[in-house]
This record gives C-alpha cells, sequence and structure tokens, in this order.
C-alpha cells in the first residue's frame, strides 16, 4: 500500500451518497479514540459473533441453515466488547 505525505487512506464504503465500492479519501490523522468503557484501554482485538439462521427460517431461502458472523472488538485489557456498558458489581 503506498502512503501519501496528508496520510489520507482510500477507503471502500458502501453506498453512503455514493457509488458501491467508490472510494472515499478519509483523513486517519481526524480519527477520534476510541477506549473501552470498563478499562479505558484503547487496544482491542478482532473477533466474531457467529450465529445460524435455521432452513425452517421464513426469510430463508435457501433450504439449509446458514452460519453468519458480525464483526466486533474486544479489549485487551479487560475483554469487556466495544460499546457495551460494564455490567455494575453488586
Amino acid at each position: 500500500m503506498k502512503h501519501n505525505k496528508n496520510k489520507a487512506i482510500p477507503i471502500p464504503v458502501p453506498a453512503i451518497g455514493g457509488f458501491p465500492g467508490q472510494q472515499v479519501p478519509f483523513d486517519i490523522s481526524e480519527a477520534q479514540p476510541k477506549g473501552c468503557l470498563g478499562c479505558g484501554s484503547g487496544l482491542f482485538n478482532l473477533a466474531y459473533r457467529v450465529g445460524k439462521i435455521s432452513a425452517m427460517a421464513p426469510m430463508n431461502k435457501t433450504g439449509q441453515d446458514v452460519m453468519i458472523k458480525t464483526e466486533t472488538f474486544i479489549c485487551l485489557h479487560c475483554g469487556l466488547e466495544i460499546g457495551k456498558e460494564p455490567e455494575s458489581k453488586q
């Protein structure tokens, strides 16, 4: 990947007021840090939630069970999923 001087990195963004697959330049230096709501750490691992849609589900037209995945981030320090509120200690 080529780096340019202004740190703008073209990132494919799905159809947000543009054409599908159109690359929109984001300046990485403008990114706001996001910390864990549990411990404040800014380091995360990529993780996947996995689910199964039954072959019997009304919207499942495949006739087969379908496995799906969604990406999420897990705090390296405390293990809390990003965007989740920490559980209150009782």
